[in-house]
């Protein structure tokens, strides 16, 4: 859709009252009725009922015009397009963790020291933390991107354009928000004095601009490689920016997408057909004051522009059913899944490749799904085999009435917490006092039958194999009616179609229902997507690996099988009969274990209560001598810091990662009679993404500070000019005459703009800040430059 079109169709705005600022954004002159139309979602029925002529709206749209009468105001419209192309997703949290910066010097330098000790905490972790595989969630498309970055940019903040309403349509978004008249560059080309006459204002612009920065980061959002042209203000130097720089945001998400693990357009949701106009909208709650002012025209308002349109809050409201949604790491899941299975992984891995598969799963590089679905074939079973058909672990009961599921019990088979112990018992006991080769001590006949797989899959199968298989005589009431009558009635694991085929759920015969859902779902496709976030859970990940050693493991013989009742009769009948499918053990030592979430290193260290001085408990100044016996003084009993006993927290252990790697060398050397693979780490050079992102932000804000002070001499160069190209110029200029930027801010700009690498470089475009501060995610000495321009 043409964009000046849907301003003009969407937001039903006529075409002579819309002038163009750039190729994405628009000043409009509408009415006060217009915009109270707007705030109520009524635009489609709104009449224009006194439309100005050409000259008119032409002499009101014009920047030059400051005051215009009563009821016109001003508005911005920007369009952001749309686009299906996959790019990097937006940071999951906050960029910047870092506490207020203190006043006074002391507090600034235990910041300092705190802040020492979490990057050497953290650069240890890095160092010796395995490489994880890249998440396919964080591959999106742009439009998903676009969205999120709305909703997390608002509500309102300061510094930052708050929104009247923004309307979505297959092709665009459109927001509307107030038209701010000036911005920082005109005010330097028309109005130099301003600045000129006082250090102060240009000290508060750049004070506003690092607590935008401090705002953005905080949302989990990038400034971008903004301009002083996309920095508004008013006639008070209160100065904001729309947060609509996504077009610069795109550039640094896309530049990412090369290094992140590509994910077919088939296994992401396309949009949908475009046929209709309106899909949703993002409306504020409260009701536009009729009787506000211009923006332009209420420059003294002590609320500034906030008091145009008083919003507390933006919310997506989704109403029509064609309204896409972002895709959700479950569906992706379930996707990634049918599309593994499709992919000719049983010749992709075999026996040799064990070692590094058990070693990717231990390191959460490979999916829980994929990882049984790799040993179900190396244990020789194949997809649509009654006989030997892939298993995974039933992970819930389905007995629940609420979404919190009842958790199985994965330390136990399946046979086991059907049958019970005392049953597994008598048969294993009864089979004992035979001494013939026919009656064999066991426990479990067998893990999945072909009368199971059948029932499992009967809404799917002719009733003529189901009565060769089951049971001779056709009786629909004796299949399972629901899931949970199945799980309560079956001895056998689960088949992989539960988690990734919801028609299995559809039956073809007419006297059989089809299997009920849980009542925590309503449709087969929700139920496989909960299911599938189940089974890949950090609770399940926690004790599969038992559910492993009891199905595939050192637990299906030997005197731990007696133990946990699992004798399998497969492995015990030494049958001589040749055949091609059974229960194959795959590990005879226990299988190594995903170190659970509360227990894992993690890149902060623990909090440990600090040991205090008898002293200092007081308030004495200093600890009494010993023998001195005065009451409240320090005694010979109390303990000094050093010498006391440390406390680690509940949820931390500390060799952790030790023990785990003990059992990885234990199993693949043992059982496979080989050494683990040397662990992949990370690059020791390779800046986290959050840090590159807060980086890239102090560097824009390093030029935008200089070309404050340097756009006489700027004026004339281009003002969109990439980054790099802007870093360069002002390192030029501040190099050949350094009396060109003021003393107070020399050396903020000495460290924000990392001038000695241009001095040694003068033609490199790999702009970098040196990296013994890179785990914090702030460039060096970035608590000092704070400090420098209070």
């Amino acid at each position: 859709m043409d964009s000046a079109y849907g301003i003009s169709e969407i937001l039903n705005i006529p075409g002579n009252h819309i002038k163009w600022l750039s190729k994405t954004r628009t000043v409009c002159l509408v009415p006060d009725s217009w915009l109270q139309s707007a705030v109520e979602r009524t635009l489609s029925a709104y009449r224009w009922n006194n439309q100005l002529c050409l000259s008119d709206c032409d002499q009101y749209l014009a920047l030059s015009k400051t005051t215009i009468p009563h009821p016109w105001k001003r508005i911005s419209v920007k369009i952001c397009q749309k686009s299906d192309d996959l790019i990097s997703g937006l940071p999951d949290g906050p960029l910047v963790h870092s506490p207020e910066t203190s006043s006074s010097l002391h507090g600034h330098l235990s910041e300092i020291s705190r802040d020492n000790y979490l990057n050497l905490w953290a650069k240890k972790y890095y160092d010796v933390q395995p490489k994880q595989a890249t998440s396919h969630k964080h591959l999106q498309k742009k439009c998903d991107v676009l969205q999120q970055y709305l909703e997390r940019l608002y509500p309102e903040q300061m510094n930052i354009l708050h929104v009247i309403k923004i309307y979505e349509t297959d092709d665009a978004f459109y927001v509307i928000q107030p038209f701010v008249l000036h911005n920082i560059q005109n005010v330097i080309a028309f109005s130099p004095a301003v600045f000129k006459s006082s250090m102060t204002k240009p000290l508060f612009i750049l004070y506003q601009l690092l607590h935008l920065l401090n705002q953005l980061h905080k949302m989990g959002l990038i400034l971008g490689n903004v301009s002083l042209h996309d920095v508004l203000c008013d006639e008070k130097l209160w100065i904001y920016t729309s947060g609509l720089q996504f077009e610069n945001i795109l550039e640094i998400l896309q530049s990412k997408q090369n290094q992140l693990e590509i994910v077919g357009k088939e296994n992401l949701p396309s949009r949908t057909t475009r046929n209709q106009n309106v899909k949703s909208e993002i409306v504020g709650k409260k009701i536009l004051n009729s009787q506000s002012q211009d923006v332009c025209n209420d420059a003294s308002n002590s609320n500034r522009v906030h008091s145009y349109l008083d919003h507390s809050d933006v919310s997506i409201v989704r109403e029509h059913p064609m309204c896409s949604r972002l895709i959700s790491e479950s569906d992706s899941l379930v996707e990634d899944a049918r599309k593994f299975l499709r992919s000719d992984y049983t010749r992709k891995y075999s026996v040799h490749n064990l070692p590094t598969l058990v070693e990717d799963w231990v390191h959460k590089r490979i999916t829980n799904f994929k990882y049984l679905m790799v040993l179900n074939h190396l244990a020789g079973r194949r997809m649509s085999d009654p006989n030997n058909h892939p298993i995974l672990p039933w992970v819930m009961e389905f007995s629940s009435t609420e979404e919190e599921f009842d958790m199985r019990d994965l330390t136990k088979s399946k046979y086991r917490l059907t049958k019970g112990d005392n049953q597994l018992d008598l048969t294993f006991e009864s089979h004992t006092f035979f001494k013939d080769n026919i009656h064999i001590p066991h426990h479990v006949s067998d893990i999945l039958s072909d009368i199971t797989y059948y029932v499992y899959k009967a809404r799917r199968t002719p009733k003529s194999i189901l009565c060769s298989h089951v049971r001779p005589k056709w009786v629909p009431n004796e299949y399972p009616l629901s899931m949970m009558r199945m799980y309560n009635w079956t001895p056998d694991e689960c088949i992989p179609e539960f988690y990734m085929d919801p028609l299995i759920f559809s039956s073809i015969h007419e006297d059989l229902p089809d299997l009920e859902l849980p009542v925590w779902c309503t449709t087969p496709e929700e139920f496989i997507v909960k299911h599938m976030e189940v089974l890949e859970s950090d609770k399940v990940s926690e004790n599969l690996n038992q559910w492993i050693d009891l199905t595939f493991g050192f637990k299906l013989s030997g005197i731990v099988a007696v133990k946990e009742k699992n004798i399998n009769l497969q492995l015990v009948d030494d049958h001589k009969n040749i055949t091609n499918h059974g229960v194959v053990q795959l590990f005879t030592e226990p299988h190594p274990y995903r170190i659970p979430k509360q227990l894992a290193n993690k890149p902060e260290p623990p909090k440990i209560a600090k040991n205090v001085l008898w002293s200092q408990m007081h308030g004495l100044e200093e600890a009494a001598l010993p023998g001195d016996r005065r009451q409240g003084s320090f005694s010979q009993t109390a303990q000094r810091p050093e010498t006391a006993t440390v406390i680690l927290p509940r949820y931390y252990d500390p060799l952790a990662s030790l023990n785990q790697l003990e059992v990885l060398y234990n199993l693949t050397s043992h059982n496979m009679g080989q050494i683990p693979p040397k662990l992949q780490q990370e690059d020791k050079n390779n800046i986290p993404d959050n840090a590159v992102h807060v980086m890239r932000d102090m560097h824009v804000f390093g030029c935008l500070m200089c070309e404050l002070f340097l756009q006489p001499v700027l004026y004339m160069e281009e003002s969109n000019a990439p980054l790099y190209k802007r870093w360069r110029l002002i390192c030029k200029y501040c190099t050949e005459n350094t009396a060109l930027v003021p003393r107070s801010i020399q050396r903020a700009v000495e460290i924000l703009l990392n001038m000695e690498r241009y001095r040694s470089k003068p033609d490199t475009t790999d702009f970098s800040y040196p990296l013994n501060n890179w785990c914090r995610n702030v460039p060096t000495h970035s608590l000092t430059i704070v400090m420098s321009l209070r």
